[in-house]
This record gives structure tokens, sequence and C-alpha cells, in this order.
């Protein structure tokens, strides 16, 4: 994992998360329903994000609940970047055995119903009601995503 210098201003830690997570500019202005410009002057530190702005930051850069106040306070120059958590977190490999027993089970005899977009998601299109017939695909998906073996790229 690429270590950088610790960041000099909210817009090189901004940058230097992006880039942990392997996000454009593109899709970071996309995730958070601004112009690409916007984050280029937010990395430039030529611009700060509004408070709206930067709660939306704060979710498209997968911040933990707990962290997400102090980022908002430090992107709006109340607070020192140093008080950020680092950008290149230590956990970002995980391991599918520390992530079992966090995910939602999923049902093998029916497909539920579409959940709710997560909060700061933004879906521009509406559900397309001609897209059925699927049923058994996803049936055979969560089976095979429900079994506790290791599985291999291109297996089915």
């Amino acid at each position: 994992m690429p270590h950088e210098r610790a960041p000099e201003s909210f817009g090189s830690w901004l940058r230097q998360r992006r880039n942990a997570l392997d996000l454009t500019q593109v899709a970071v202005a996309h995730c958070v329903g601004c112009a690409e410009v916007t984050i280029r002057k937010l990395e430039a530190a030529v611009q700060r994000p509004s408070r709206q702005l930067a709660q939306r930051l704060a979710v498209c850069l997968e911040l933990p609940p707990p962290e997400q106040e102090v980022f908002l306070q430090v992107a709006r120059g109340e607070r020192p970047v140093d008080r950020l958590p680092p950008a290149w977190p230590a956990d970002t490999i995980t391991l599918a055995g520390d992530v079992v027993g966090s995910v939602i089970p999923l049902p093998l005899d029916r497909v539920p119903p579409p959940a709710p977009l997560p909060p700061g998601s933004r879906m521009p299109l509406r559900r397309n009601p001609l897209f059925v017939g699927r049923d058994s695909d996803l049936r055979q998906l969560a089976r095979t995503l429900t079994v506790r073996e290791t599985a291999a790229i291109g297996q089915v």
C-alpha cells in the first residue's frame, strides 16, 4: 500500500483518501452530485466544501459515522487537518472471515424486494418495470454467495 506523507491540507487528505479508495475525481463528483472541477478545486485547497457537500463526501469516502463530524469540521476549516483519520486506512483489505458476521443473510427461497439506497446515494433513473424474469438467477447467485467454502474466479 502506498505511503504518502501526512497531508498538509484538507485537499491533500481528500486526494489521498480518494486514491486509497481507487476513485477518480469524476467518480467522486458523481457520487456527491457536483462538478468534477469542484473536486479539483477542493483537492487544490482553493475552495472549501459546503456543509452539505462535506456530508456527502464523508459518505462517498466511506468514513465511519463516528469520524464524520470531525471530517465535517476539518472540511469547513473549523479544525486542523491533523484531526482527520489516516487517509490510507490500515484495514483497506478486509478478509472474508471478518465480514461474514456483518452481512445480511440472503434468502435462498425468494428474491427480496429492492431495499432503499444507502444515505448519500443517488440513482438518476427510475427502476425499470420491464426488467423482470431474473428471480432464478438471483436465487442461484444467493446460494453461491452463501456457501462457506473457498471459491475461485470463474467458478460456476
